[in-house]
């Protein structure tokens, strides 16, 4: 209707439209459009076009909310990575089976017999062990622990922070990552805390496992075990890159009372090197062992430790044993490297040797305490509180023995025989007594 040109009815001779007729056609269009677009309340053509359609419509606003969100979410990102960290542990399956009893800030085997709870609850003193076969030479006892020896609102929080050793967990941290020229030099406790225990045990390792690859044994009922075996999980193999290979300080996301510090101890090291490096470490410094003692017990573990080596080079390679020297090894560091697994069952033994004896020392002075303080009161009828097993302590009760050095020395094997039959270790009792400044046996 509106054509520049047209044809007449015969479709020969073409004709121009008068000049009026075009003018009049474009004020019309004009008119009908600014009509349309207020009554719209629409001010640009662009905007008019894209909302004639209600669907384009309403997919435009969602894409326009979730550029506002994504917005939103990367402002709020710095916050949200450092709290991620203080709390992810919180919500872990297992952290209702760590319970707390109290301790005393000062937690060595002198000032802690006077600080133990004798009300606290009795469920947070359950064990729950699982059957397994032991020798010294292997930590495979498979004890479930379901007590915490940490006390106070940080403490549990670092309890909390334990569970990470049974539980996988996403590191969402990126100071791992970090390049190494933005490093400050610090790390967060959960950070460098393993993720995975694939490679820390024997693939051939036969027992059961928590979903991270750790065994279920490595959770004991020993006192301040939980504290210790983080920082036993603190002793790495290999630097990683990003600190600039320097051991960086670790820092914990709350206010604790305890020190935690890296502790490098690569696989290449030496027997002597491993030696130096356990006795060296925090692993159970509140207990207050004397040098000589850690420095026997490291020596033993790692003698041990070669020797099964050894074996392994034996029977897996074929080689004679004319081929190793007096020291049991090859002159050879590809083959006299201990593997990962055998690494850290090295430390594990540490740690579980130190463990008990500090839990045959705390229980040697309690008993001791308690019946001395018997003795003094007079009073026989609580007796029955002092053990279960009664034969020894009535005999010095009724007798009104004194309790000399023969004496506590069978009082620190009948502890010992206790402490094993409870973590279901098949090792002997010591033979042998002797005795410190201290008055205490070891």
């Amino acid at each position: 209707m509106f054509g520049f040109k047209t044809f007449d009815h015969t479709g020969q001779d073409n004709f121009t439209t008068p000049k009026e007729f075009q003018d009049k056609a474009r004020q019309d269009v004009k008119n009908h459009l600014e009509h349309f677009k207020k009554s719209r309340e629409y001010q640009q053509p662009s905007s008019f076009h894209k909302d004639l359609n209600p669907f384009k419509r309403k997919q435009r606003q969602q894409q326009q909310q979730q550029q506002q969100l994504q917005q939103h979410q990367q402002q709020q990102q710095p916050i949200k990575s450092h709290t991620q960290d203080h709390l992810k542990y919180g919500s872990s399956p297992l952290r209702r089976a760590i319970t707390v009893s109290s301790i005393d800030q000062d937690s060595s085997d002198d000032a802690s017999i006077d600080s133990l709870d004798t009300n606290s609850n009795s469920k947070h003193q359950q064990l729950r062990r699982l059957k397994t076969n032991n020798s010294i030479s292997t930590t495979n006892t498979n004890t479930t622990s379901s007590s915490s020896l940490f006390s106070s609102s940080s403490n549990y929080q670092l309890a909390a922070i334990y569970t990470n050793t049974t539980m996988p967990t996403i590191n969402t941290s990126n100071i791992n990552n970090t390049e190494s020229s933005n490093f400050n030099g610090k790390v967060l406790l959960n950070d460098v805390l393993p993720k995975d225990f694939t490679d820390y045990y024997s693939p051939d390792l036969k027992v059961d496992k928590f979903s991270n690859g750790r065994p279920k044994f490595t959770k004991r009922n020993l006192k301040n075990w939980e504290l210790n075996d983080i920082r036993s999980l603190l002793i790495i193999d290999e630097l990683n890159p990003s600190w600039g290979f320097k051991l960086p300080e670790i820092i914990t996301p709350f206010q604790s009372n305890y020190k935690f510090r890296l502790v490098y101890l690569p696989l290449l090291a030496t027997d002597l090197e491993i030696v130096e490096v356990l006795i060296n470490s925090d692993i159970y410094l509140e207990s207050k062992f004397d040098f000589e003692f850690k420095l026997k017990t490291a020596t033993y573990i790692v003698q041990q430790a070669r020797l099964r080596h050894k074996s392994l080079l034996i029977n897996q390679l074929n080689l004679s044993e004319s081929l190793f020297n007096d020291a049991n090894l090859l002159n050879n560091p590809q083959y006299d490297n201990y593997l990962k697994f055998e690494w850290r069952n090295i430390i594990e033994n540490y740690l579980l040797n130190l463990a008990i004896e500090s839990q045959c020392r705390f229980e040697f002075k309690l008993k001791c305490s308690n019946l001395k303080k018997i003795k003094q009161s007079k009073s026989t009828n609580t007796s029955n509180s002092v053990n279960n097993n009664k034969d020894l302590y009535r005999m010095v009760l009724k007798n009104n023995l004194e309790l000399n050095d023969d004496l506590k020395f069978k009082i620190w094997q009948d502890v010992q025989k206790n402490v094993y039959k409870n973590l279901e270790l098949d090792w002997i009792p010591d033979t042998n007594a002797s005795i410190t400044t201290a008055g205490q046996y070891v």
